[in-house]
């Protein structure tokens, strides 16, 4: 069996200025393409988190409102069963 040559038996060629310049650019490209891409989703959480905390107002005010309202119906209930017994 032959041995297939190793890497480092490989002639090495100098990165040319150009090539490092393009890598560079794509690069950077690239870096800045995901940092909008955090930017947005982080916008997008925010935005979520709003809405959750404006969801979550709302239920605290509906179980003050549903609150008053069962305290309403224990009275309207205690009314009843006094005229029903004034009435028997």
């Amino acid at each position: 069996m032959s041995k297939t040559p190793s890497s480092k038996n490989e002639p090495k060629f100098p990165v040319n200025k150009v090539d490092k310049k393009i890598n560079d650019a794509y690069t950077k490209k690239e870096v800045d393409r995901l940092k909008n891409l955090v930017a947005r989703q982080d916008d997008q959480i925010i935005q979520m988190c709003d809405e959750l905390n404006e969801f979550k107002k709302s239920i605290e005010e509906s179980d003050e409102e549903i609150s008053v309202l069962i305290g309403r119906i224990e009275n309207y209930r205690e009314i009843i069963k006094t005229i029903l017994e004034i009435t028997e």
